[in-house]
């Protein structure tokens, strides 16, 4: 069974993997994500949300 411990886990490596690829495809003059990688981001994103919901839940 998973535990809040285990998702409060799960969301900052989440996080973390999310800043990193921010900081790798950002486009250095812009600031923006192409399509593609916006639509990755999106995801993270959602995932993160997903997570912190059921810690809410949980707690």
């Amino acid at each position: 069974m998973t535990t809040v411990t285990d998702l409060y886990t799960r969301r900052a490596q989440t996080w973390n993997k999310a800043k990193k690829f921010l900081d790798e495809r950002r486009d250095s003059e812009t600031g923006c994500l192409n399509a593609e990688d916006d639509a990755a981001y999106a995801k993270m994103e959602a995932e993160i949300e997903a997570l912190s919901g059921e810690i809410a839940r949980c707690e």
